[in-house]
């Protein structure tokens, strides 16, 4: 079948364009976004994928921000030209081709609208072709390209519209297409129990972007890992020569706390990153892992739907939940920066300790010593409380329900005052409030107080 592509110089094969290079139902070509503010508070996301040997086209919007996040979706048959990629109310255009884009989100009912322009601050970045196998089957082999850009115009989102300008919103964009699995499940016998585990951290600073993907078997053995540094000054682009990460997991959770990823040049110093998750977003807001909306089902001639839900309502070790963008604060040396963490574990990962498909992280040793510390701690305020402020052997001297009430909260009002004293004096001498003594500030209280009351209540 001609299309209006086949005009051009583009061909890869004897095939017209509109016929894949593979039979692969699981051939797809995508364009995902992002977009996030300077000071980590918004999060949205676009994307539009086509499967033609499915014959679904399909797209989502989702914009995170107050605790909530709202999404839409939208499903078709698969147009015929390759150039015609609006979904419903969403639509993609190509400005500029690798240098300015389109995002637009029509009135729906589910009061979610955009028209916004990304604008890419350097060149694409190729990263290293995609490829592994499951028991000898090709289960993923894909290229994608990721660029860095700012964003203009604006988002009407839970009854807000958000105005966005370049320097205050930035973001990230790929291109990717392939071989991956989506839309409906296929037949036959069962296969090993699933196993993936992916970081992605492309981050934004002031006179450079940095860009690491790492995917890693069960053993923790990485299968793909790559890192690029782009310098904006000159847009030159270098590859890393060793990608390093570690992530510190929230308990209960396959979240990340915390993160340190180092980028390791062929030549010079390592760059050593940290990052401070600031925001998550579920990517099953875009479709990813969504029972529903996922990608590439089949919805019909034309379906469009949308939800929204508190972040703080979800069970994090919800399979659908697991996969998850993190706003994250990056610094490294002097330079402060933003950027986003993706994270999907799935099934066993030894170096993070995960041993089955959906176990939760547990408190690390480090984390029990410490809370063990801080229960002391408390322990010590108990003591404070009951044993030295009303001193040895004496009770409460109530015969009243309320009065033992009274009583009580006028020790917790008095072990305030003491403590507050104690702070006050130790942040005047440069002294840590801890390192003071409770008894012996007790004690020079007492004396300083000349008629103390003492009478039955």
């Amino acid at each position: 079948m001609l299309t209006a592509f086949d005009d051009y110089l583009i061909h890869q094969t004897p095939e017209p364009v509109a016929h894949p290079g593979t039979g692969d139902r699981n051939f797809y070509d995508r364009h995902f976004f992002n977009g996030f503010s300077r000071e980590g508070d918004l999060f949205f996301g676009a994307a539009l994928g086509l499967y033609p040997n499915r014959r679904v086209m399909d797209a989502a919007f989702t914009v995170v921000r107050d605790g909530r996040q709202h999404s839409v979706y939208a499903s078709r048959l698969a147009p015929a030209e390759r150039g015609e990629t609006c979904v419903g109310p969403i639509a993609i255009e190509v400005v500029e081709a690798l240098r300015t884009l389109r995002v637009r989100v029509a009135p729906n009912d589910f009061g979610l609208e955009a028209d916004l322009l990304f604008r890419a601050r350097g060149p694409a970045l190729e990263e290293p072709r995609f490829t592994a196998r499951v028991e000898n089957r090709l289960f993923m082999d894909t290229t994608r390209l990721t660029q860095f850009g700012l964003w203009e115009g604006t988002i009407t989102a839970g009854g807000a519209r958000l105005a966005l300008a370049p320097l205050r919103a930035l973001g990230v964009r790929d291109r990717s297409w392939g071989v991956r699995p989506v839309g409906e499940p296929e037949g036959g016998a069962p296969g090993l129990p699933p196993q993936f585990f992916w970081l992605w951290a492309p981050l934004h600073f002031d006179d450079l972007c940095t860009l690491c993907g790492v995917n890693e078997d069960a053993e923790g053995r990485p299968w793909h890992a790559a890192g690029t540094v782009l310098r904006l000054a000159d847009g030159a682009i270098e590859p890393v020569a060793r990608v390093a990460h570690r992530v510190r997991w929230l308990p209960g959770t396959r979240r990340a706390a915390a993160a340190a990823i180092t980028l390791t040049p062929h030549r010079g110093e390592p760059l050593a990153i940290t990052l401070e998750p600031l925001l998550t977003a579920q990517m099953c807001g875009l479709g990813y892992l969504h029972p529903e909306w996922g990608h590439g089902l089949w919805k019909g001639e034309l379906a469009v739907g949308g939800e929204s839900w508190a972040l703080a309502d979800l069970d994090p070790m919800e399979p659908r939940h697991l996969h998850v963008q993190q706003v994250c604060r990056a610094r490294v040396g002097t330079r402060e920066g933003i950027g986003v963490l993706e994270q999907l574990v799935l099934g066993p990962h030894l170096p993070s300790g995960f041993t089955s498909i959906l176990d939760p992280a547990e408190v690390t040793a480090i984390e029990l010593a410490t809370a063990y510390h801080e229960r002391w701690e408390s322990e010590t305020s108990f003591r404070e409380k009951k044993t030295y402020l009303r001193r040895s052997g004496r009770v409460l001297r109530s015969k009243s329900p309320k009065m033992v009430r009274q009583e009580i909260w006028a020790m917790l009002l008095t072990h305030y005052a003491v403590r507050k004293l104690m702070c006050r004096a130790a942040d005047e001498a440069g002294h840590d409030p801890d390192r003071l003594s409770f008894t012996r500030s007790l004690r020079v209280i007492r004396r300083r107080v000349t008629d103390q009351a003492d009478f039955p209540p």
